[in-house]
């Protein structure tokens, strides 16, 4: 989302009165934060409304689950002159301000490093410097996110000044805000010149902090054009980036979740499997209009909102952070839809989107088994572990389990609503039985066969998705009449999984799917037609 920055820096006066105060006011107690996690954005808190308002919002966020706040970071209120012959002249009144309250209410910062200054834009508009353009002077903005990083990462100068602050440093930071959209790159969006910023300031943030990312900045949507010229422009190699952050809104959490399921496969295509996609923007109005959302009820945006944050919690597609958009909004224009994306009112009254955001998060916080995939939803190679539970002579039962790769290691996924088919031929006969996945991810079923016969195995799991999702198979024989035989572990980190495209396998099973109804069709009719064929034929016997 575009935002005006107009005025935000006009609140820099009274707001250096509030610095001492925020500062050395008594810390919250409670143990620090993890640097990932789930959020929410308060750019409005911090740079439109009065610091002496932020305690109430930051408390509620503190005891509501919010782990991480994403706001801008504004180069020009930091560094307002250009270096001279004795180096950058930084203020960090406004960020000071911003870290402490965040820190004494155990909030963590995610910063955006944006935008230009008056003295480094590259566009004028309207005859003024266009802060939203790209900076003439890409070193002295990759210095800036450097020297932020120092200042506030992990044993920065802001916490050894400040020890009275339990410290909350920074994991990230977000080089940019939305650099493939127009109104946000000052003219046409350039993928090399980002890709040119991206990379000073990703070394910059290294050389401060070599554990803090530097996020690709929120890319609107669609995302992967801009990012695939990114990639070329770095090189086209892996290992390039630390993570990608995504505003990838939509007419409903189905197509939210489907823009993050494109960002994976871009991703992943590109050799990062391994890098994280971090959602720093998603959401919905409820009042005004705009071609790039619907406005909703708030009670539908209530819906949606849970929907795209549990299951993108909980997905496969190696989320690292969801942050919808905003805790707060202006709430003042009612033909302007930025005002309307507030899930609590500037009264500090939650909307029913604003409860239903933080039921979700404490439902999150008890239930989300860190680090493991539950919801396939990005096509990650899945693979099955398939094995003999137990045989007698006469019947023959097997276990399929499901398994995903996960940060850490081979995971077992609960498929929601997934089914697993087991065949077995002996040769004479064919047997099939169709196994419902659990909580668990694990599938069992038994089949009558011939007493002693051999059984050919075949599993394969498909997966509810919002695309086309690729699933896999294996195939194992088992005597029907053999002692029961040890349950494989989980592959091994080489296993190779399905190679197959997602779009291939899926034509394929359609395919198959369709044959397969071709065939046993006509069977069936001309069955009922012989049938009724025989029965007439002995309606005429009868009656001559």
């Amino acid at each position: 989302m575009s935002r005006c920055i107009k005025g935000r820096l006009s609140l820099l006066v009274p707001l250096l009165g509030l610095v001492a105060l925020l500062t050395f006011a008594t810390p919250t107690a409670g143990a620090t934060t993890p640097a990932s996690g789930q959020g929410v954005n308060g750019w409005y808190l911090f740079w439109e409304m009065p610091a002496s308002r932020w305690d109430g919002p930051l408390a509620a966020m503190a005891a509501d689950g919010v782990q991480v706040v994403r706001a801008d970071a504004l180069w020009e209120s930091v560094e307002p002159s250009p270096p001279d012959s004795s180096g950058h002249h930084y203020q960090w009144a406004a960020t000071d301000a911003i870290a402490a309250a965040l820190a004494r209410h155990g909030l963590r910062w995610l910063p955006i490093v944006d935008y230009s200054t008056t003295w480094s834009a590259s566009v004028s508009l309207n005859g003024s410097p266009d802060l939203k353009s790209v900076p003439t002077d890409i070193a002295s903005y990759a210095a800036y996110a450097g020297a932020l990083v120092a200042r506030y990462g992990p044993g920065g100068s802001f916490w050894a000044t400040h020890p009275w602050l339990t410290p909350e440093p920074l994991g990230a930071v977000e080089i940019w805000n939305e650099p493939n959209v127009t109104g946000t790159w000052g003219g046409s969006p350039n993928p090399a010149q980002y890709a040119d910023l991206y990379e000073a300031a990703r070394l910059a943030v290294h050389a401060a902090r070599l554990g803090v990312e530097a996020l690709i900045g929120g890319l609107s949507n669609p995302a992967g054009t801009f990012l695939d010229a990114v990639y070329a422009s770095l090189g086209g190699q892996s290992g390039q980036i630390d993570g990608v952050a995504e505003h990838p809104y939509g007419a409903s959490a189905s197509a939210v979740i489907a823009n993050v399921y494109r960002l994976r496969r871009d991703l992943d295509m590109h050799g990062d499997a391994n890098v994280p996609i971090d959602v720093t923007e998603f959401g919905w109005p409820t009042q005004g209009y705009a071609s790039w959302t619907p406005t909703l009820s708030d009670s539908q945006r209530a819906s949606q909102v849970t929907q795209a944050l549990d299951t993108l919690a909980n997905s496969d597609c190696g989320v690292e952070r969801i942050l919808p958009y905003a805790w707060v909004t202006a709430e003042t224009n009612p033909l302007n839809v930025e005002d309307w994306f507030g899930l609590f009112h500037p009264d500090g009254t939650a909307t029913a989107s604003g409860i239903a955001f933080t039921s979700a998060l404490t439902a999150l916080e008890a239930a989300m088994p860190t680090g493991h995939a539950t919801v396939p939803v990005c096509g990650r190679p899945l693979t099955l572990s398939l094995a003999q539970t137990s045989s007698s002579a006469g019947s023959l039962c097997v276990q399929a389990t499901a398994l995903t790769w996960s940060s850490l290691g081979w995971a077992t996924v609960g498929v929601r609503s997934a089914t697993v088919s087991v065949s077995v031929s002996d040769g004479s006969a064919t047997a099939q039985t169709r196994l419902t996945t659990g909580s668990a991810g694990q599938a069992i079923g038994c089949m009558r066969l011939p007493p002693g016969s051999q059984a050919s195995v075949t599993a394969s799991a498909q997966q509810p998705s919002f695309y086309e999702v690729p699933s896999a198979s294996l195939s194992a024989s088992v005597p029907a009449g053999s002692p029961p035989s040890a349950r494989p572990g989980p592959p091994t980190r080489t296993a190779a999984p399905a190679t197959a495209s997602s779009s291939a396998m899926a034509r394929s099973e359609k395919t198959s799917s369709r044959r397969a109804h071709a065939v046993s069709r006509p069977r069936r009719h001309r069955r009922s037609r012989r049938s009724r064929s025989s029965a007439r034929r002995r309606r005429a016997a009868a009656r001559s």
